[in-house]
């Protein structure tokens, strides 16, 4: 006989993988390669909102991105009204992006992507903080190309947790 906790949905899951993309956010690679970083949590957020809809809220994604805004030193509330954005349309999107193959879902991803980095530039220059620079372009590319390898990874994460 089977036990039912075995049977049960792990949902501690997802604040682990968010957990981990919060390492990733933190952990410095080394000068000019820290700036091509892609959002890692971002796209965690992205996948879980796409995986299992309205599970992660908005005040979820607003306390995350206010926890990033803390550990990042940055303007307080930047992070959080971009992620809470993200959620939101991501949210929106999430029931019919759920059907297209992955490689059609990454130009999703770079939508969504571009959009958030588009809030934050809005932002800074809104706080005269002005950055202009190729290379966070260049990490919204490198995060949509790295959306197959992410989605991959956590609906085999999802999958072992039993979680629809």
């Amino acid at each position: 006989m089977i036990s039912n906790s075995s049977r049960s949905k792990k949902w501690w899951v997802i604040p682990i993988t968010l957990l981990i993309a919060f390492c990733f956010f933190a952990v410095p690679t080394g000068g000019s390669l820290n700036s091509y970083n892609p959002d890692w949590i971002s796209l965690v957020l992205i996948y879980w909102c796409f995986a299992v809809p309205k599970k992660i809220g908005l005040l979820p994604a607003w306390l995350i991105g206010l926890f990033l805004d803390v550990v990042s030193f940055g303007t307080l509330g930047r992070y959080a009204l971009s992620k809470l954005v993200l959620v939101f349309f991501a949210d929106r999107l999430a029931l019919r992006v759920r059907m297209f193959p992955v490689w059609q879902q990454s130009f999703i991803v770079l939508i969504l992507l571009i959009g958030e980095t588009v809030l934050l530039m809005f932002i800074g220059i809104i706080i005269g903080d002005i950055d202009f620079s190729s290379n966070r372009w260049i990490a919204v590319l490198i995060a949509a190309f790295l959306w197959p390898v992410i989605y991959i990874i956590l609906r085999r994460v999802r999958q072992w947790a039993r979680l629809p």
